[in-house]
């Protein structure tokens, strides 16, 4: 009989109906909530949601006053937005939690005015959210660029509509009529432009003890980098530049500078780096011109409005 017996394969046995491994772990996890950007349009014309919208290059939402409705404006292409706010200088989201943002000219000013602005930060927090953009040199203020310039501007109070703004620019001893057709040029942005007292920023520094200070960090620099060159002494410094203010009577202080480190060390003047070390020191070693632009930067500050205030 058990030889007649007939042997049943593994394959003809009836299999159990257990969920596999996946299936019980998924059962066991809370049901998952569905995403604001996974949510299918309602309707042509609505904007997608969430980081989405961000994507999409849309402006933060904004309540209306008095209403209780949002509305959203399409300012431009997400990498267009991107790559203008980092032309400025910033990332999205230090551009919408700013206060207040500066304008200059280019990036050793940016440099400069962050150093002031932190000076003031010192005495009122409510300054720590300044925010200070190069827009790019003064030959894009000054040139035939100041199309793009608007456009870079316009484009910024459209991200940060509640952020109050204002553009501080050298004057570089040019006349009244071009520093008010400057003026001109921003007012359908409503930005107000103000001028420093000083030709540039680096006449603030233009005085021996910082000059020598400038100098002898880019002599440490130039010895880190493996072309090191002797830093004169604050005498050899002194004697320098009142000869170099002499004979170049009228000259603007980046001139000066730059005229003044090659005699003395047959470089060049780093102007981005200089005018770090030289804001840097400017209290210790010149209070009195420390003292002037950080006035002169509390006005401008004082003058930033919001478009359309």
């Amino acid at each position: 009989a058990a030889t007649s017996r007939t042997a049943v394969s593994s394959a003809s046995k009836p299999m159990c109906n257990l969920p596999s491994k996946a299936a019980r772990t998924r059962a066991l996890e809370p049901p998952r909530r569905k995403r604001r950007d996974d949510a299918p349009p309602t309707g042509a014309g609505v904007a997608p949601a969430g980081s989405a919208r961000r994507r999409a290059g849309c402006a933060p939402r904004e309540r209306a006053r008095g209403r209780d409705e949002c509305t959203i404006q399409e300012v431009a292409g997400g990498a267009s937005l991107r790559g203008i706010l980092l032309d400025l200088g910033f990332r999205a989201e230090d551009a919408v939690l700013a206060e207040t943002v500066v304008f200059v000219e280019g990036e050793s000013d940016r440099r400069a005015v962050e150093g002031v602005v932190g000076w003031l930060s010192e005495e009122d927090t409510v300054r720590g959210g300044t925010l200070v953009a190069s827009l790019g040199g003064c030959g894009v203020v000054w040139g035939t660029r100041r199309d793009t310039l608007r456009r870079q501007i316009d484009m910024f109070q459209q991200v940060a509509p509640y952020t109050s703004a204002v553009v501080l620019l050298d004057s570089d001893g040019r006349p009244s009529e071009e520093l008010d057709e400057c003026r001109r040029a921003f007012q359908p942005l409503g930005v107000p432009v103000t001028f420093l007292e000083r030709r540039e920023l680096e006449d603030y520094w233009l005085e021996a003890p910082a000059v020598h200070a400038v100098i002898e960090q880019a002599a440490l620099d130039a010895a880190e980098g493996g072309s090191p060159f002797p830093a004169p002494n604050l005498d050899e410094v002194a004697t320098a530049l009142g000869a170099l203010r002499q004979e170049k009577q009228g000259k603007k202080g980046s001139d000066l500078l730059a005229e003044l480190f090659f005699r003395l060390s047959r470089c060049t003047y780093p102007k981005i780096r200089g005018a770090q070390t030289a804001i840097a020191k400017l209290r210790e070693l010149s209070p009195a011109s420390a003292e002037q632009l950080k006035e002169e930067v509390s006005r401008a500050l004082g003058a930033a409005r919001r478009r359309g205030a």
